[in-house]
């Protein structure tokens, strides 16, 4: 066990208090003695500081994580330390795990949990690239979880300046996690191609570890970087069939060769993967109010009411017209609605059937006239109109002396057919009743 105190005694920390390594140090738990604080402190390989300059371009960069300061998914940077031909690197302490060591023991994750632990990342990293600031490194590594498994990307920047050494760029060599590199990483010749790009392509690999447990080229060697390049990677669905077949269309989407063909943000991708959680939205059904309902079915009563009226007032005019001279409507007429004129009475004229403006029912003759009184006939027959020199239209006239009214009504009726059954079924019938007082010379029509 060996306490180290670094800046002047400000940070102190432990080796036995290891929280973690990686590709670019060992981090252990510390304590800002100034501010009286818990913080983690990342001590930096020595190999990785064999050019003299990456201290110096470190710092720089450095101070440009100042843009990242205070979002909520970004592990805060306090402070740099250069002490003893050493790099130090103080932020704050997070108590929890890797997302790393989290998908070990509970891999693979439902969709809703992968994209709860993702989405935050996302925002992280749009943020960032607003900024101008690429990681180049995104893997569940470089992600600690809460306890409330909230997560925080860590280790911002590092890969850039170490990809910009002159001695790994010298050897050719690329720096990052070969398992989660983007085809333009994996090839040191494309170097100039890698950018914001690169980072949604890792984040994609992410997604899809989260979702099936591995990796879609396993290895840390230039088999897995020239997989990336240049093969396909398998379909999730191989490996999960539950999967939703959309779900399986936006990761391979973000995996995709080309940093044009992926999706032109992290939070573009996680919607993308989000719709297949979506719930389809039941088909809305409208009913029409209590009030309309009612409305309708007493419109529809009256209806009835008033056609029931109209057969009943119909069927006894008809019994009275039928008596005497009986006229139909013609099978086929030149006018589509005839209209039918009628004449105001003088003493000398002869009116037709009378009816009182309350719609009775006309007088019956007590005996009607032998002569001018045809049987009923048992077939469907349409009769034939009458000849008259009036443009009137047929009338089905009594040979009673019709009742005179102080304000008499010419009731007349068009009947259109006329079926006569041996069961005494209800005739079906079409009519048109109309009445009016004279003086005005209109009428009231029953169809």
């Amino acid at each position: 066990m060996t306490k180290i105190l670094i800046d002047n005694d400000r940070y102190e920390f432990d080796t036995a208090a290891e929280l973690g390594r990686g590709g670019f140090g060992v981090v252990y738990r510390g304590h800002d003695r100034r501010l009286n604080r818990s913080v983690a402190v990342k001590a930096i390989h020595p190999h990785l500081l064999i050019d003299p300059t990456f201290a110096d371009r470190f710092q720089q960069e450095a101070q440009t994580l100042v843009l990242l300061e205070n979002h909520p998914a970004i592990i805060n940077v306090y402070d740099v330390v250069r002490q003893d031909n050493q790099l130090y690197i103080v932020m704050a302490y997070v108590s929890g795990q890797t997302l790393k060591a989290y998908s070990q023991t509970h891999a693979p994750l439902s969709l809703e949990q992968t994209i709860a632990l993702l989405h935050p990342l996302a925002e992280a990293l749009d943020f960032a690239h607003q900024q101008g600031l690429l990681h180049r490194d995104v893997k569940p590594g470089n992600v600690l979880l809460t306890e409330d498994l909230k997560p925080l990307l860590i280790d911002f920047g590092l890969a850039r300046i170490l990809e910009q050494s002159t001695k790994i760029t010298l050897t050719g060599s690329t720096f990052g996690s070969p398992e989660y590199m983007a085809p333009e990483q994996a090839d040191p010749n494309r170097r100039d191609e890698v950018g914001f790009a690169a980072d949604r392509y890792a984040l994609g690999i992410m997604a899809y570890e989260l979702l099936i447990g591995r990796v879609p080229f396993p290895g840390n060697d230039n088999a897995t970087l020239y997989a990336h390049e240049h093969k396909e990677p398998p379909p999730p669905r191989q490996f999960r069939s539950d999967l939703p077949k959309a779900a399986e269309k936006v990761i391979l989407k973000m995996l995709s060769k080309q940093p044009a063909d992926r999706y032109f943000t992290c939070v573009d991708f996680i919607d993308a993967l989000k719709l297949p959680t979506q719930p389809i939205p039941q088909r809305q059904t409208r009913s029409l109010p209590g009030w309309a309902w009612a409305t309708g079915c007493g419109t529809l009563l009256l209806v009835a009411c008033l056609l029931g009226l109209g057969l009943r007032e119909a069927g006894d005019l008809l019994s009275a017209g039928f008596a005497g001279t009986s006229t139909g409507v013609p099978a086929e007429s030149t006018t589509t609605n005839p209209t039918a004129v009628v004449k105001r009475p003088t003493s000398t004229d002869t009116p037709q059937s009378i009816a009182t403006d309350k719609l009775s029912t006309p007088s019956l003759p007590p005996t009607p006239s032998p002569t001018n009184t045809p049987p009923p006939t048992m077939t469907n027959t349409t009769l034939p109109p009458t000849n008259t020199a009036t443009s009137s239209p047929p009338t089905a006239t009594a040979t009673s002396t019709p009742t005179r009214s102080a304000t008499p009504t010419t009731v007349i009726i068009n009947p259109t057919s006329l079926t006569i059954t041996e069961t005494n079924t209800p005739i079906p019938l079409t009519t048109t009743l109309t009445t009016a007082p004279l003086d005005n010379s209109s009428g009231l029509s029953i169809t």
